[in-house]
């Protein structure tokens, strides 16, 4: 069986006692297995069912291949629960799968549903943003003890823009609450998880089915190999040395002060002022700002533009003077054949009209004075 799994976690720093909430396991007989699970409120740590993670651990044991959007994310998410040992050799990242088939496009699960199998999911996860915001300013306001989602807490180190998307949990918690006046809160976050493993199923077999067509199933599979790799990378971190790492900065550095010399010498040739920032550059940065990125791209785009303009002109020329001199050999070959006529039917010798070669030779010069691409006669 083929299945599909997607988590839904309490916040993107793992290390920091972020963990999974909700597992949801979609399987091609358009079954879909979810186990969601309480969270405390003043924790933020879920209430995990252990029964329920053998069962989880058995559908990924039996399962012929796994697809998921971002493995590397949902695989540590469902070793900090205790999903140990990760057949990594069945398993297959339909985000990866994007990058291999359409480098230049957004990635996320909705774009790519979207773009690879006219499925939208948007409007599961704009019901669910409304009511994860909604929750938040209940919980501030009327459950000050609880741990809400900010930027930069201690808790959510890396949290910044849409920290609402770290209290996905909290709607449910306010249900119980409330005690049934809020009865869709309890299920609002199930029915959003339900349509991501379903359409991370669906997406999964239609890149399958895309990368086998063009070819690039076996580039695919080779690049899936360094996936449990950089997992291992991020879960366990690695060594470093401090004075390689000096030298490696000075080398790219001296080799980005190249870079600056070469652009401008290229902007030079185009009377174009290029004003790159004082300073060295950061390794590994790209050495031009954003102003720099925007006034160049314009000016490579007028450039583009000018060099367009004139090539449609030297075309357009080009045009009509094969044009007029087309005209000019059809004046002279409509008077030429036209005495040839004249001549033909004058002769006194010629007193039957008959296809001798000298008429069939005549009659196909006016069919090439009438279209040059004629070149016999029936």
């Amino acid at each position: 069986m083929i299945i599909a799994i997607d988590t839904e976690t309490t916040g993107l720093d793992f290390y920091h006692g972020c963990k999974p909430f909700d597992v949801t396991i979609a399987r091609d007989d358009q079954t879909v297995l979810n186990f969601e699970w309480r969270v405390d409120p003043k924790t933020r740590q879920p209430k995990v069912i252990k029964s329920e993670l053998r069962e989880i651990q058995e559908e990924i044991e039996n399962a012929s291949a796994i697809w998921m959007h971002n493995a590397k994310f949902d695989v540590t998410a469902l070793e900090m629960i205790g999903i140990k040992r990760f057949p990594w050799d069945k398993l297959r990242d339909s985000m990866l799968a994007g990058h291999v088939l359409s480098n230049h496009t957004s990635h996320s699960l909705k774009n790519m549903a979207w773009q690879w199998t006219k499925n939208d999911i948007a409007e599961y996860e704009d019901i669910l943003a409304e009511v994860a915001n909604e929750a938040r300013r209940k919980a501030q306001k009327h459950f000050p003890k609880w741990k809400i989602a900010q930027k930069k807490a201690d808790f959510l180190p890396s949290a910044e823009g849409e920290v609402w998307k770290s209290d996905y949990w909290l709607a449910r918690e306010i249900a119980h609450k409330l005690k049934g006046k809020k009865p869709h809160w309890k299920t609002v976050l199930s029915e959003y998880a339900d349509e991501d493993s379903k359409a991370t199923l669906i997406l999964g077999l239609e890149v399958e089915k895309q990368l086998k067509e063009r070819d690039l199933w076996k580039i695919f599979l080779e690049k899936m190999k360094l996936s449990p790799i950089a997992q291992r990378m991020e879960r366990r971190g690695m060594t470093i040395s401090l004075s390689r790492t000096k030298k490696i900065v000075g080398e790219y550095q001296k080799e980005l002060g190249k870079i600056d010399t070469d652009c401008k010498k290229v902007a030079k040739k185009y009377n174009y002022s290029l004003n790159l920032p004082n300073g060295a550059p950061k390794p590994l940065a790209s050495p031009v700002t954003n102003d720099w990125r925007r006034d160049s791209i314009d000016y490579v785009a007028e450039q583009s533009r000018v060099a367009a303009i004139a090539d449609a002109r030297r075309r357009a020329d080009e045009a009509e003077r094969i044009a007029a001199e087309t005209r000019a050999t059809v004046i002279v070959k409509e008077k030429v054949v036209t005495n040839d006529i004249i001549k033909y039917f004058k002769d006194p010798n010629r007193t039957v009209c008959e296809y001798d070669a000298e008429r069939v030779h005549i009659k196909t010069e006016i069919l090439r004075t009438a279209d040059p691409r004629s070149h016999a006669v029936d």
